[in-house]
This record gives structure tokens, sequence and C-alpha cells, in this order.
């Protein structure tokens, strides 16, 4: 790397001994403890070890295609996420900062382990990444991967609300984009605001300590949340045909006709609240859960929507000339 981070000078400023050779999880023992990092690399981090922890379970299992998209998830995660979003970090001209060493270093445990949990499946590319990794420890280190012992999760390193909390950024994150490239608007032409739906309030206080990522992620001007989506949504509700036909067979026409004239909006917030409802058809009450129903929302005019499992984001697509001349 272009900074020279090297992970063997690292412990010998620790003042710990290398554990390549005894072959622990993190390979050798990091500066600072995981509790005293940024929340990124406490959230990476919890990721890798329930990501461990699943792949396990899966291969335990004989399941090892699903072993092997649990990997491809975190893979995911580490580079479209946790290396994008510490991106200043790594590019900080203070080579001490213990910021800048929280973000290589957890890099650098991630990718460590990532090459044993692929070792099974892609022997050659795991050992490359491994002697690429554990080069500049010699001796100290196992000479292949192949040598090591499978991973095993760390259960004080998951952090099971933080894990919800980011994966609920991302999602808000990921579907700004989608309403973005829906409506043909470049990510580099600046909107006013996002106004974020959520289909759960526990979560709010924390993302809005987040607001400057989000603007940045999307690249607003303000970023607000409400719970009046009728004010930028329509939504059309309509059968899940497939699952509803044989269960109420006759009464599935009358359904949709009933479905088709209801509030859509009230509908899914008692939907969110109690998981069920119940809507009167042919003379009948139907009881329908979430997946008895298939939801499309329509973006008002001045707006772009998309819809997640856990929100709706919502763009104002309204370019005054002050946002048309920063774009």
């Amino acid at each position: 790397n272009i900074d020279g981070f090297d992970p063997a000078g690292q412990v010998k400023l620790s003042g710990q001994r290398s554990q390549f050779k005894s072959d622990s999880l993190a390979a050798a023992a990091s500066y600072r403890p995981i509790a005293e990092r940024a929340e990124l690399d406490r959230w990476v981090l919890s990721e890798l070890h329930r990501t461990i922890a699943a792949v396990v379970e899966r291969m335990d299992a004989y399941d090892n295609y699903g072993a092997c998209q649990r990997i491809n998830e975190f893979v995911d995660a580490l580079s479209n996420w946790y290396v994008r979003r510490s991106r200043d970090r790594f590019w900080s001209d203070d080579k001490q900062s213990p910021d800048k060493l929280d973000a290589y270093w957890t890099l650098y445990e991630s990718l460590l382990a990532t090459s044993k949990l692929i070792a099974p499946f892609t022997p050659f590319l795991a050992e490359a990444m491994w002697r690429n990794l554990t080069g500049v420890f010699g001796d100290g280190a196992m000479e292949s991967v192949h040598l090591c012992d499978y991973p095993a999760a760390d259960s004080a390193a998951v952090d099971a609300v933080l894990s919800e909390r980011m994966k609920l950024l991302r999602e808000i994150a990921s579907l700004g984009r989608a309403a973005r490239m829906d409506n043909k608007l470049k990510v580099r032409q600046p909107l006013a605001k996002v106004e974020v739906i959520l289909a759960g309030a526990e979560h709010q206080a924390w993302l809005e300590t987040h607001d400057a990522l989000l603007r940045d992620e999307l690249n607003v001007k303000q970023v607000d949340y409400t719970k009046q989506a009728e004010q930028y949504i329509d939504y059309q509700v309509q059968p899940n045909f497939k699952r509803l036909g044989p269960r109420i067979g006759k009464l599935l026409p009358a359904v949709k006709k009933a479905l088709g004239e209801a509030d859509g909006g009230r509908l899914l917030s008692e939907l969110n609240d109690t998981g069920k409802v119940a809507l009167a058809a042919g003379g009948e009450t139907v009881e329908l859960d979430q997946d008895d129903i298939q939801v499309r929302l329509q973006a008002k005019p001045g707006w772009a929507a998309a819809q997640g499992r856990g929100c709706v984001v919502v763009l104002s697509t309204e370019l005054t000339p002050e946002l048309l001349r920063e774009g």
C-alpha cells in the first residue's frame, strides 16, 4: 500500500507477540482493542464474526452454496461500504493517526480472516491472499493458509444492534441511489432534500446522527424523517395471486377489488404495526399478512421514490437554478 502500513511493525509497537504461528483469528493482537475503534470498524468486525458463525453453521449442514452466499455478502459490505466510507481515513496525511491506523488494521484483519474463510472454496486465491498478507512476518506466520485452523466466531465482537442499524442506513443509501437512477438523476446533480419514511422509529435517533453521511451518499442538501407518506407517494396494492388463489379461491376477485379501493397507506401502516389486516370482501372478512399482498408505490409529481423492507426513500426532483449551477 502507498502508506507502507506494516502489520508486523504494529505488533512490535504494541509490545505484543505475533500469534500467526498459533493461528489465532486476528493473527496478531491489534495495538487498539476493537471497543476503542471507530463505529465503522466495530461494525465491519461485527459483520465478520457474524459471517464466520453463519458460514460454519451452513457448512456443518452441508450447505456450501449458502456458505458462499454469506461470504459474498460480507465481501460486498467490506468493499462497497467499509472501504468506500473509510476513504478519508485511508487518505489522511497523518500516517500515525490512530484513526488511520485503525482503518488499515481493521481492513487487514478482515482480509486475513476472509482468506481463511474462502480457502475451502477458492484454494489458490486464498493462498495468494494469505501469502501477500502475511509475508511481512516471515517465519512467524503459517507457511500456508491451508495449514491454519478454520476461523471461529468471537461472540464478544458481535454487535447485533449496530449491525441492524447499519443495515438500515445502507438500505436508505441504496434506495436513494435507485430512485435517482430510475428517474435519470445523475449522482453529481445535487438535490434539495430526501424524505425518509421508516417502518419503525426505534433507530431514527441513531440515523439522525448520520445525516452528514446520507447527504454525502445521496448528494442532497437536507435529510428529513417523516410519517406523512401520503404527501409524497401513493400506494397501489394488489393481491399476491399465486399465494392467495389456492387459499381463498372464488373470493380472489372481490379481494382484488377491495384492495384497489382501500387506502394503501393505511393498509401498510396496519400491516407494519400488527403483521396482519382484516379486509371485507365478497360479504366475508379475509385476514391478510404481508406476504399476501404486493405493493407498488407511485411518487407524486416533484418526487422520486424507492421502497425497501425497512423504509421508503423519497427524493425531491425539483431543480432550482442554484442546484443546476452546482450540478
